[in-house]
């Protein structure tokens, strides 16, 4: 809900054919409708005026982006600016790459993905010369073509031609499919729709409905004699081997001895899952509650009440 300032520098082109949203140097427009023109409708004077906002200067986001680039392991990307129109070698990713940081705005950042889901809206712009209404038209024309389409970012320069990160979902599978230099926007959206159509084919995903078994585990130190556990989420795997799943099996690993104190959400333990000796992965087992370290006043009061009252 912050107010963004827009500067000289977002509204001037950096390539006469930049897509532009109107802004003028001064302007001031709250900050989720930038990303809705910037994720939505590819504004790339809002993606700079986005990186102004965070870091202070583009050229101190880049920075920023290189870093995440790297944390995420994305070894093959390189970022000169952050809207990735300048056709400089230097600027470069792979479509692995691009898969990952998709994955990893899905995950973590579930509010900005949810505007790539986003076909039209209009929003109100504020501005020193009074309101208006900007229709936000998506660039990405699978949310139309493709019936289980969902969302992400469609790209395109003179030199990476054609490009797009897309999603789709299909009977609780959602899968990542990435283009890049496809000579038209219609043989993208085409080969994006193809990756989908194989990947949905050959994908199964095993989900354990089962429960955990116990409501409470014994801890050790406490006036509790034991805490509520869970586990942390439900487990899934996405298989495209033909996996029987009938031959998972899952092992319950509790800490042999919990000693307090326990925060909520410590991992007490773990569910290891496999099929046919291959290890699939793993779910924590968490406390549902904080439990803290009694005291030796505490182990008196428990001793009167167990023998004077």
């Amino acid at each position: 809900e912050q107010t963004v300032t827009i500067s000289k520098q977002a509204v001037t082109p950096v390539i006469p054919s930049a897509k532009m949203c109107g802004f003028k140097a001064g302007d001031k427009i709250i900050f989720k409708d930038l990303l809705g023109c910037m994720l939505v409708y590819s504004g790339n004077d809002t993606s700079v005026a986005v990186a102004e906002h965070i870091s202070g200067s583009e050229e101190e986001f880049v920075y920023l982006m290189n870093q995440r680039a790297t944390g995420l392991g994305m070894k093959d990307t390189h970022f000169v600016d952050c809207c990735g129109l300048p056709d400089s070698a230097e600027h470069y990713t792979t479509a692995r790459d691009i898969a990952t940081i998709s994955r990893h705005l899905i995950h973590n950042y579930p509010e900005v993905y949810d505007f790539t889901t986003i076909w039209m809206e209009d929003i109100v712009h504020s501005t020193n010369r009074g309101d208006s209404v900007f229709t936000l038209s998506s660039t990405n024309k699978l949310l139309k073509q493709y019936p289980y389409a969902t969302g992400l970012k469609t790209g395109f320069t003179s030199n990476a031609k054609y490009c797009v990160s897309a999603t789709a979902k299909k009977e609780n599978i959602s899968l990542i499919a990435v283009v890049m230099a496809a000579e038209t926007s219609d043989l993208r959206n085409q080969d994006a729709m193809n990756l989908f159509n194989y990947g949905f084919s050959v994908s199964r995903l095993y989900q354990d409905t089962r429960s955990l078994g116990c409501d409470s585990l014994p801890i050790k130190g406490s006036i509790a004699e034991t805490i509520p556990v869970a586990c942390k989420e439900q487990f899934s795997y996405l298989d495209i081997t033909g996996m029987d799943f009938a031959n998972v099996q899952r092992k319950i690993m509790v800490q042999e001895e919990i000693e307090a104190p326990v925060a909520m959400g410590q991992s007490v333990g773990k569910i290891v899952y496999t099929c046919d000796g291959k290890e699939l992965g793993s779910v924590d087992i968490v406390s549902l509650a904080s439990v803290e370290k009694a005291s030796v006043w505490d182990y008196y009061g428990k001793l009167f009440v167990k023998y004077l009252l």
